[in-house]
């Protein structure tokens, strides 16, 4: 719901005082996972307040919020009489002291963007050694001057005019600190690129009817801060405050900048420098947005995976309100499953304001309204409890994490030549016309607003 301009203004005239830094403060005030223990009233306050709210669950009449938090943000919360403390995996260890661990001993699996051999270096590689199948487009870039890569996976993708087949597009990293999504999506370039070169006769036929895209790092300035600087960083790297340095005032989070419900409410996204939730200055304001905007305008895509983390949800339009499903939401549970039978083992199934919370300016939204695309949000996994974005680096649970999702994200290429009758990875079939859905997805029936029946006929 929106607020009032009073209480807008109250927030953006100091009650966090999150505009810009200090005279004298430090450059950056790390950040840290903590959980609040608070009643409904105050959590509804603490979401609308702009606070990176990561995980809520109840807890008997009261909220547990799991927030990520600068020292400063921590100690303004304890002056308003909000208790938070560290969050801690099963053996006690926050998540900077299990990225501090991660860092210190060397990565097994995980890569940065700009090293000899990371993520970048790899992209370029994948394009060399498959000319027959792959084609790297350069989108734009980021105020570093690092390329925003996608790369296009098609039989004969040099030679194709892009978007002469149908589409599906397959994005993650919008957030700094979610590197298991960059992992997940990268396997599942590769699955597909082996698969073909092994001769795999389904593969293969799918590649010569299909266009598969995409984009594994969607802000590689961020995910290199991430590596350099701070392993909890969320949004890109926009100085907002023009002093010349990358501080908490800084950054704009790149999955509310989209030019769908931008400024909705104070809710969905925050107008506040600082907060992790900060939408930018208009629609479109950063190059990031600019570059996947401009793809999915372009390619138009049939289906989007945009992987995420960490909680275990397969996520949907639409977000900008509650109790607000999509008109393709029968295309939406058949390929992403119900509570009881979800595409993905684990994962909890739904409409994104209902199974999380409300955002405006979000990527799947704009993808669903804007070009047609039934576009899904898959929060993947921490590996294990407590871990959180700190994914544990160890390749037999990044490699579970990436089989587990492999049903779903097949299942979107073996729908795309024929969408409204997609191929369920669990079983569940769609109708031309429905009179309610109640058969379809019991569990969400009081969000269904598709109830057409009627007892009497005249």
């Amino acid at each position: 719901m929106k607020r009032s301009i009073v209480l807008l203004t109250a927030v953006l005239l100091g009650v966090w005082g999150l505009v810009a830094p200090a005279q004298g403060a430090k450059p950056h005030d790390p950040l840290e996972m903590y959980t609040a223990r608070v009643d409904a009233a105050k959590a509804g306050e603490l979401v609308r307040d702009g606070l990176d709210v990561v995980g809520v669950r109840t807890s008997g009449e009261n909220v547990e919020l799991d927030v990520v938090l600068t020292g400063a943000e921590r100690d303004r919360l304890a002056a308003r009489g909000v208790s938070v403390a560290p969050k801690r995996n099963r053996d006690g260890k926050t998540q900077r002291q299990l990225a501090a661990e991660q860092a210190a001993g060397g990565y097994t699996v995980w890569r940065s963007w700009d090293e000899a051999g990371g993520i970048r270096d790899e992209l370029r590689q994948v394009a060399q050694a498959n000319p027959q199948l792959v084609k790297l487009e350069v989108l734009g870039r980021t105020y570093g001057g690092r390329e925003l890569i996608a790369l296009k996976v098609t039989q004969g993708a040099r030679g194709t005019r892009d978007a002469s087949r149908p589409v599906v597009l397959y994005s993650s990293l919008q957030h700094a600190r979610e590197w298991i999504s960059v992992e997940v999506n990268r396997r599942l370039l590769h699955w597909y690129i082996d698969h073909w070169r092994a001769n795999d006769k389904e593969i293969r036929d799918l590649l010569k009817r299909t266009e598969l895209w995409f984009v594994l790092v969607a802000n590689p300035d961020g995910y290199q801060y991430t590596f350099d600087t701070e392993r909890l960083w969320r949004k890109n790297l926009r100085d907002n405050d023009g002093n010349g340095q990358i501080t908490n005032a800084d950054g704009v989070d790149p999955n509310r900048n989209f030019n769908e419900h931008f400024k909705y409410d104070q809710e969905g996204s925050s107008p506040v420098f600082a907060t992790d939730t900060y939408r930018g200055p208009s629609p479109a304001s950063e190059p990031e947005t600019r570059a996947m905007q401009g793809l999915l305008d372009r390619i138009k895509p049939k289906f989007q995976s945009n992987f995420h983390s960490f909680g275990q949800w397969i996520l949907y339009p639409q977000g900008w309100q509650i109790g607000t499903p999509d008109a393709d939401n029968p295309i939406y549970t058949a390929l992403a499953g119900t509570d009881a039978h979800p595409a993905i083992p684990g994962f909890d199934p739904g409409i994104s304001s209902d199974e999380l919370y409300v955002t405006n300016g979000e990527t799947t939204d704009y993808a669903d309204s804007r070009d047609g695309t039934v576009a899904f949000t898959p929060e993947l996994g921490e590996g294990t409890p407590g871990s959180g974005f700190v994914f544990p680096d160890d390749e037999a649970l990044i490699q579970a994490e990436f089989e587990k999702t492999l049903a779903f994200d097949l299942a979107l290429a073996r729908s795309a030549t024929h969408p409204a009758d997609p191929v369920s990875p669990v079983g569940i079939t769609t109708k031309p016309f429905y009179l309610d859905q109640v058969e379809l997805d019991p569990e969400n029936r009081p969000l269904a607003m598709f109830d057409f029946t009627f007892s009497v006929s005249y």
